[in-house]
């Protein structure tokens, strides 16, 4: 049994969450007996990839321990735009970052600060409290990536697309007084979620990166 991607992988963007979800279902669907519930499937497939538990269920997800389990925000759909600030496989794999990040004098607290993070943030999503919700993801990231920065074998994921993406991001929001939630994952590669009432803003974000020779990907 095998499976595919039409987006680069390793490169940080969880490409494995696709595949391993998919895999699960197949197998599934092949088994004579044994819990089939997105539930169930959504712990087995975790432990292939972590990121493929959340895979399972539309449109939110929360991951919480052995599983994911649905979410209701309150908002049927968002506009995701990612754009690829580098498609390369990436030097430092996620796992091998988690094991350096434990080592960083900053790491003390950083389960807290995430979990207090995501408690603010469903308040922010479900009260329609966007600029709210783009500054809580806005310092999640950063969090994150100062790990990277400070582990005693210290690496990085962004590269100069990255800051360019996130200045600009940040140079809407201060010029308008609204934008997209940013976020990154464990890469060089930028999430930009938009409401479906700025659907012109996320099309005029795509050309722009396009036409900088970058590559885009949007989805609902």
């Amino acid at each position: 049994m095998q499976s595919a991607n039409n987006f680069p992988s390793d490169c940080g963007i969880a490409s494995s969450a696709s595949s391993f979800a998919a895999l699960t279902k197949a197998v599934a669907a092949l088994a004579t007996e044994g819990d089939r519930s997105a539930e169930a499937l959504s712990k087995l497939s975790r432990q292939g990839s972590g990121s493929s538990c959340r895979s399972l269920f539309t449109p939110w997800a929360v991951w919480q321990d052995e599983a994911a389990e649905p979410v209701d925000l309150g908002i049927e759909r968002l506009i995701h735009v990612l754009v690829l600030g580098d498609d390369t496989v990436k030097l430092v794999s996620s796992s091998e970052a988690h094991r350096r990040v434990a080592e960083s004098p900053l790491f003390e607290g950083r389960v807290e600060r995430a979990i207090d993070r995501y408690d603010r943030l469903m308040v922010a999503l479900r009260g329609d409290q966007w600029k709210d919700a783009y500054q809580i993801c806005w310092q999640e990231f950063w969090d994150m990536h100062a790990l990277f920065e400070t582990s005693p074998e210290p690496f990085g994921y962004m590269n100069a697309n990255s800051l360019l993406i996130l200045r600009e991001a940040e140079a809407q929001w201060r010029s308008s007084g609204t934008g997209p939630i940013v976020t990154m994952d464990a890469g060089a590669n930028v999430h930009l979620m938009y409401k479906l009432s700025q659907s012109t803003q996320a099309d005029e974000i795509i050309q722009r990166y396009e036409q900088l020779g970058l590559r885009t990907v949007r989805s609902h």
